[in-house]
């Protein structure tokens, strides 16, 4: 109760703003520790309103709900986050976690939409691959496995990239078609 009163009060006499919001992020994860998760959540998702573009914030906010059995609200922190994203990488890196962490949960529709919006982007890039293939893996989809990974390397002939990069990509998927 002492640490946690010490923490408070370092958050109530933070005069800058960042600091303010490092130590209240701070006081979410000791809070998180002493076991109450509902009041870390809580706490994080009102610093995540009031900063939705920083990265630590959300970082934090996402973890913490996945670590503390509110796995749909890190989604929807995820999916937020990267609809809201200054750059494309940021927002795909965002997409492509969230739609791991929905095939680790077996919400399998919102992975394969998530995937599929990335797919669109760049039906050949190898992590997307990867995803939508982890999806149909996860729900035991072997012919529809087989016929995504045969797809993908119709997709990767079609495309305008070069010679070597079609042979690397395609080495690739049939790699992991073989199996």
């Amino acid at each position: 109760a002492v640490t946690r009163r010490v923490a408070e009060r370092t958050v109530e006499l933070a005069a800058d703003p960042v600091e303010k919001t490092k130590r209240r992020l701070e006081l979410a994860k000791l809070i998180e520790a002493q076991g109450d998760t509902a009041a870390a959540g809580k706490l994080v998702d009102e610093i995540y309103s009031e900063n939705p573009a920083v990265l630590g914030v959300i970082r934090t906010a996402v973890n913490l709900h996945w670590r503390s059995a509110s796995k749909t609200r890190a989604l929807e922190i995820l999916e937020a986050s990267a609809a809201k994203a200054a750059t494309p990488a940021l927002k795909q890196g965002f997409t492509l976690e969230a739609a791991r962490k929905a095939t680790e949960t077996g919400d399998f529709a919102r992975a394969t939409r998530l995937t599929g919006a990335l797919l669109a982007e760049d039906p050949i890039r190898s992590d997307f691959l990867a995803a939508r293939a982890g999806i149909l893996a996860a729900q035991k989809n072997d012919t529809g496995l087989r016929d995504f990974y045969r797809a993908a390397i119709d997709s990767v002939n079609k495309s305008n990239k070069s010679a070597s990069e079609k042979t690397t990509a395609i080495a690739g998927i049939r790699r992991d078609l073989i199996p």
